[in-house]
């Protein structure tokens, strides 16, 4: 039986569109199932519950982080990427959070960098081991890499097709 995952993948969004796209494609590519903002749709539900309700449903969370903090949520006065984050380990999601380098991703900067270096530095020092990605031209295939070896090692529930299991 093949399981599919659902994959959340999760960063601020213009500085890293391109990226986001990359690893949506690729985690395509490996037969899984990516979800992030851009599949967001119009709804009378509001935007927190909707990334929470897709958190809860999916099986691993991708944290991309580079040099912007992002979209501030009025309630708590955070970042929606750093809230998702918060979220994720709460609910024991697997997190898997990827560091680009400034030299070499060259991207936009916040004028203050003290929210997001905090946001940074809180992840790299959460007991779990980060990649500090130094190549922009592979940063596709190192998260799934790593979700591969996320799938052997800490398998999830994932979906499987109804007709190829014991369902009747």
């Amino acid at each position: 039986m093949d399981k599919k995952y659902s994959i959340f993948i999760s960063s601020t969004y213009t500085d890293l569109k391109e990226y986001r796209a990359s690893i949506h494609d690729a985690i395509i590519e490996d037969d899984h199932f990516p979800i992030g903002m851009e599949q967001f749709s119009a709804s009378s539900q509001s935007q927190w519950e909707i990334i929470k309700n897709l958190i809860d449903e999916c099986d691993y969370y991708i944290l991309i982080l580079g040099f912007r903090y992002g979209s501030i949520d009025d309630k708590s006065a955070i970042s929606f990427t750093e809230k998702e984050y918060n979220y994720a380990c709460k609910i024991n999601t697997p997190i898997l959070s990827f560091h680009l380098n400034d030299k070499e991703f060259n991207l936009s900067k916040d004028d203050d960098l003290t929210k997001i270096s905090e946001f940074r530095k809180r992840v790299l020092d959460n007991n779990k081991v980060s990649k500090i990605c130094k190549n922009k031209n592979n940063l596709s295939s190192n998260i799934i890499t790593a979700l591969n070896n996320e799938y052997k090692n800490n398998p999830q529930i994932g979906w499987i097709r109804a007709n190829s299991s014991n369902i009747k």
